[in-house]
């Protein structure tokens, strides 16, 4: 399997941080991968998912130009993304009355109702992971060690 074979690259490192980097950058590859089969019986994608449960979670509309800042996507890419939402008739969008350009992203019912019968399975696919395979006190060190490093690098891209 590919993953194994880039494993074995990733041992081959002598700096020790890069070859974490490295393993952080695979396993984060493999969970999109994971969600995406997951997801796709419910004909979305990880990154359609995600901004769908956001627009959600927020209990309101969304503009296009907060989601491109949300999900760190450039404004063509979450253009395409919303395209193809709408395509679906997961969201609709809507122009500012005195703009326009901006455009306002409103959840249908279809995604409405997508989101709360996938955020359950979704919740349980991720706890499938991780039961078993970890114990509490590895899931405690890697939770800290997850923020620890976030702290850092927020830290170095936003001084």
């Amino acid at each position: 399997m590919w993953f194994k074979e880039e494993i074995d690259k990733i041992k081959q490192y002598k700096v020790k941080e890069k070859e974490i980097f490295q393993l952080i950058s695979l396993s984060n590859l493999l969970f999109e991968n994971l969600a995406d089969l997951f997801l796709k019986k419910h004909n979305v994608t990880l990154v359609q998912f995600r901004i769908l449960e956001f627009i959600y979670n927020e209990k309101k509309p969304v503009s296009q130009i907060e989601l491109s800042r949300k999900f760190n996507v450039n404004r063509a890419n979450i253009t395409g993304i919303i395209d193809r939402l709408e395509k679906n008739n997961f969201v609709k969008r809507q122009g500012f009355e005195k703009d326009k350009r901006k455009k306002i992203v409103f959840l249908t019912d279809k995604s409405k109702k997508l989101i709360s019968t996938i955020q359950p399975e979704f919740n349980e696919f991720i706890i499938s992971i991780f039961k078993g395979n970890f114990n509490k006190d590895e899931l405690k060190m890697f939770e800290f060690l997850h923020k620890k490093l976030i702290e850092i690098l927020k830290k170095t891209v936003y001084s």
